[in-house]
């Protein structure tokens, strides 16, 4: 994670229509954050470098891996929303990421009030895994965790 005198950087991404942009919306309110959807503009890692160089802290709808694994080291965290069965699966050539790349989980059942709740938590989340992160204390590190209230089946982050 980067200093915490630096604005959050953070990766949404999910299948196609599960509310990346409603979550990014909430998560951009909570935060005092800009964001912007559709980080796969280009193959090459330049379009990532170019939104958060635009002063976006939250990029929106990344599916490619190889673009993913470029530019992964440039956010502070990637949140998986997770829409459930109200959501068809995606063939894995559009969508190349799943729930494993995610450090935190944001479960999306449809409801905007439960989505609020949800993103609520993932927000204190990244603010207190900075400030634990910044004092360095042992097993600080948000990796794999979820504040959504779901358990994962899937071997994707899992709920504390």
């Amino acid at each position: 994670m980067r200093s915490p005198s630096e604005p959050l950087r953070l990766l949404v991404i999910g299948r196609d229509r599960a509310g990346k942009g409603t979550a990014a919306g909430i998560l951009a309110e909570l935060l005092g954050l800009s964001w912007r959807s559709s980080c796969n503009l280009a193959p090459a890692p330049a379009p990532v470098d170019q939104l958060l160089a635009e002063g976006h802290g939250i990029c929106v709808g990344m599916r490619s891996r190889v673009e993913f694994e470029a530019v992964r080291h440039l956010f502070d965290a990637v949140i998986w929303v997770d829409g459930g069965d109200r959501v068809p699966p995606e063939h894995p050539v559009s969508m190349e990421l799943n729930p494993g790349d995610a450090d935190l989980y944001l479960w999306n059942g449809g409801e905007i009030p439960a989505l609020e709740v949800a993103a609520r938590r993932v927000a204190v989340a990244l603010i207190l895994g900075r400030v634990v992160g910044a004092k360095k204390m042992p097993g600080a590190g948000g990796a794999g965790h979820s504040v959504s209230g779901r358990s994962r089946e899937d071997g994707g982050p899992s709920c504390v």
